[in-house]
């Protein structure tokens, strides 16, 4: 059972997880094995997401410091071969979903996604900070939100 901050979201019974493999950075010298990487994933996600919408449900891949700490050309050839396995699935995807994120765009994606889960967004709940160590750094990421009003 998935619990975020002693809390059950409201969708944990519709939640579905798969881990699986390496990640990206550990196909440096096998960037096709990177791209192979993919199949069992987008397949689970193909097997929990209803047929009539596939064609509605993109497909990013967002690679973070792993792949950051791969040699430049290694890191592409590797997205190369992402971007060849993902545009072969049935979902929304452009070569452009795949890229390589700052560690900035990194932690305020945690952030949106632990706000998220933790039902921060929603109108009187406050939002929570993240205290992200893993990988080669420690960072902690807040956000002091400023709420307008725009009325007619």
């Amino acid at each position: 059972m998935l619990a975020w901050f002693g809390v059950t979201p409201h969708f944990v019974d519709r939640l579905r997880v798969l881990k699986y493999g390496s990640g990206l950075s550990s196909y440096e010298h096998n960037p096709k094995g990177g791209g192979e990487s993919l199949k069992p994933l987008l397949d689970f996600a193909k097997a929990h997401i209803p047929l009539s919408r596939w064609h509605r449900t993109s497909a990013f891949l967002k690679a973070t410091a792993g792949l950051r700490s791969v040699p430049f050309e290694a890191a592409h050839a590797i997205l190369a071969e992402c971007r060849n396995v993902l545009s072969h699935y049935p979902f929304q995807f452009e070569a452009s979903h795949a890229q390589i994120i700052s560690g900035k765009d990194e932690g305020i994606f945690g952030w949106v996604t632990a706000n998220y889960l933790e039902g921060g967004f929603r109108t009187g709940h406050p939002t929570v900070g993240v205290i992200e160590m893993g990988g080669g750094r420690q960072c902690v990421y807040v956000c002091m939100c400023v709420y307008v009003c725009l009325c007619s």
